[in-house]
């Protein structure tokens, strides 16, 4: 971090924020091949009153459903930044610093209020080369404002950047820089206080139960691909398993393969030659390996995971998974392995008060069914998105409660999931996964992946806030698949 005098960048820019979309022909080519499919939206200039909503016009306009916005901004309204940043969000849009700019001219920047915008990306990239991410302190003036608009203000911007995935410490760092001065975050700085993940979403961690045998899988999205960790236990050893689902580019590098092994932070481990030390099937790279116990106690302080495939190409090819949010649950599972004490599966995790989408009502008085979607479930990231969503009805007279963890191919038009059947309260019996399946128009998969992927939207009275499982219990007592 380097601390800088802010100039005419801490200024809000007379000229306002306008929109420009990249779309030639090698523009196209340059998305599809480096950015995920990702459309180039560039948004330079300051943020004034009314630039979210000329941000959703121009959206609306050029039909953009996937992007990347890339910032050049020295910044301008607080408020109107976040409420830029939100409606980001809400497309599931992407976010980068940067600009389209001649030979010769200044690198772009993105500070103050900009900085709040770009944290509304569900994957923001900053490295070395791209423009500068700045902060400091937001301005009021101190002569016309209470002490409790201040603290009001402070409360807003440090619940945003909370909402956005980002740690405090990044408002703490901002309140301490000067308004005329900026602070400027290196790219892992960046990243280290979530303002960048450049393409990575959060890692999750969950216990599933193929035929009733415990598995923690640790699975990581990126914007171009899904990296997966699979452990499973037996009574003598512990296995391993690395899936790496890459749309485009993995089955070539099984070819003529020299040797896949893995870095632990950085170092290399269980190293295969040949070529059976990877496979490619159902459109995944898999690598499975034996856990010893030096390799178990290794793993549990590893903060990332590389996972490299060799062929004699010029560049090795894989992906990584951050294990920072996950190494408690991987410990307490190598040690339930190790004691032999019985895996407890857990559900996938939401939020008390979710945004459930009505998709499906079957009113048979035989076999009722009620499906529901997460909407704030959704993630996209690149052509791939996933969900959560939730299904409850009556088979042979018996009530049956089931919880979908989906994976949709945005361009496949697929989709794919891990099912578990559930309790009344949400406690996890039984869970399988599908392969991959049509998501066919006209059908709840079908909406599920337009709703996804951002090519459908329903309608305010198909959505109702509450929790699934209260929804789903009422579906039932009350019988309101037998009402009008």
């Amino acid at each position: 971090m380097v601390a800088a005098p802010s100039d005419a960048r801490e200024t809000v820019d007379d000229t306002p924020m306008t929109f420009v979309l990249a779309d030639s022909p090698a523009d196209r080519q340059r998305q599809d091949l480096l950015e995920g499919g990702d459309q180039t939206i560039y948004a330079a200039g300051g943020i004034t009153s009314g630039t979210t909503k000329q941000f959703l016009a121009f959206v609306k306009a050029h039909n953009v459903t996937q992007a990347r916005v890339y910032f050049d901004s020295p910044g301008g309204l607080s408020i109107e930044g976040m409420e830029l940043g939100r409606a980001i969000r809400t497309l599931h849009f992407n976010t980068a610093v940067g600009a389209r700019r001649k030979p010769g001219a200044e690198p772009s920047i993105c500070a103050s209020a900009c900085a709040y915008a770009y944290a509304g990306g569900e994957a923001r990239f900053l490295d070395e080369g791209s423009g500068s991410l700045g902060l400091h302190q937001f301005h009021l003036d101190k002569k016309k404002a209470p002490t409790s608009d201040v603290q009001a203000m402070s409360a807003l911007m440090l619940s945003y950047l909370t909402e956005m995935g980002v740690d405090s410490e990044a408002f703490t760092l901002a309140s301490m820089t000067a308004p005329d001065e900026l602070i400027i975050l290196s790219s892992e700085d960046a990243e280290r206080l979530g303002f960048a993940n450049n393409g990575a979403l959060p890692t999750t961690a969950g216990i599933e139960l193929p035929q009733m045998t415990p598995l923690l899988m640790i699975t990581q999205v990126h914007y171009d691909r899904k990296v997966r960790l699979g452990f499973a236990c037996s009574v003598s050893r512990l296995h391993m398993e690395a899936e790496i689902e890459s749309a485009r580019d993995g089955e070539p590098h099984v070819k003529d393969l020299t040797r896949a092994y893995f870095e632990f932070d950085d170092q290399p481990a269980l190293i295969g030659r040949g070529p059976r030390a990877a496979s490619f099937a159902e459109g995944a790279v898999h690598l499975s390996r034996v856990l010893d116990e030096e390799n178990q106690m290794r793993l549990v302080k590893t903060r990332k995971v590389k996972i490299w495939l060799e062929n004699g190409a010029p560049d090795r090819w894989g992906g990584s998974i951050d294990l920072r949010q996950v190494g408690p649950q991987i410990a307490g599972f190598f040690e339930q392995c190790a004691s032999g004490r019985r895996i407890v599966p857990s559900l996938p995790a939401t939020s008390k008060t979710q945004k459930l989408a009505i998709m499906d009502m079957r009113r048979d008085k035989d076999s009722p069914s009620l499906g529901l979607l997460d909407y704030g479930s959704i993630r996209r990231a690149g052509k791939s998105a996933s969900s959560i969503s939730y299904v409850v009805g009556l088979k042979d007279k018996e009530p049956y409660y089931m919880v979908s963890s989906n994976s949709f191919d945005c361009a496949g038009l697929r989709v794919k999931a891990l099912r578990y059947l559930s309790s009344r309260d949400g406690a996890a019996l039984d869970s399988r996964e599908t392969d991959w399946q049509p998501a066919l128009p006209n059908t709840p998969n079908g909406l599920m992946l337009q709703l996804a992927c951002g090519t459908a939207a329903l309608p305010a009275d198909r959505i109702r806030l509450s929790d699934a499982f209260t929804v789903m219990r009422e579906f039932l007592d009350r019988k309101i698949y037998a009402q009008p």
